[in-house]
């Protein structure tokens, strides 16, 4: 597991970058600004198959910007980011997204919640209705698949949007903050399944 520590406010500070050619994930002289605010600031680092890349820095530093511009939901400023070698320029069935809170669709099913990338991927829904099934079995919470997200606790709605950012099997989990709003014991149980299969950024 390889760390990126982010520097203090007003943005990440450039990291490194391989020179192997074995990157799934390469930043390249990435920069991204709000108006006068400059939220990240040339950042250049490259991501292995199957590595486990955590950033670290305070709040408000840049690391949720860089994962929603990784994940291809908001555009830089400058530079590039590639994932396999294809530029990003939107989002990507190969990345899943484990945001900081569940956002989930109070209208849908625990079930429905968990299928929704599926349906937006134009995927065969009775062949991943299984699986999204079998990951509620792993985070214990299958006998609430019919009910909805109101009818959760917080801890629970976010196992929910963990199940549903795998559920298509990606090959890059980007997770920004996702264990915060689970009990110590069940967070250090996800942790260590997410290091076993290699999977926050990366193939199994």
């Amino acid at each position: 597991m390889r760390s990126a520590v982010a520097s203090p406010p007003p943005g990440l500070a450039p990291g490194r970058a391989r020179d192997d050619g074995a990157a799934i994930v390469r930043i390249a002289a990435l920069k991204k600004t709000f108006g006068d605010l400059e939220a990240i600031r040339q950042m250049s680092f490259d991501v292995a198959d199957g590595e486990f890349l955590s950033v670290l820095g305070p709040s408000g530093c840049g690391k949720s910007t860089l994962l929603m511009m990784i994940a291809g939901l908001i555009d830089p400023t400058a530079g590039e980011i590639r994932i396999q070698d294809a530029k990003v320029a939107g989002p990507r069935r190969e990345v899943g997204v484990v945001f900081q809170s569940p956002v989930l669709l109070p209208w849908r099913t625990v079930l429905q919640n968990v299928l929704f990338p599926i349906e937006l991927l134009k995927l065969p829904r009775a062949q991943y209705r299984r699986r999204a099934m079998d990951l509620l079995r792993m985070a214990k919470i299958d006998e609430y698949a019919g009910l909805l997200p109101r009818q959760l606790s917080g801890g629970m709605r976010q196992r929910v949007a963990i199940c549903r950012a795998l559920v298509h099997d990606p090959s890059i989990l980007l997770m920004d903050e996702p264990f915060s709003a689970l009990v110590q014991s069940r967070a250090t149980k996800w942790r260590s399944s997410c290091n076993a299969s290699g999977r926050s950024i990366g193939k199994r």
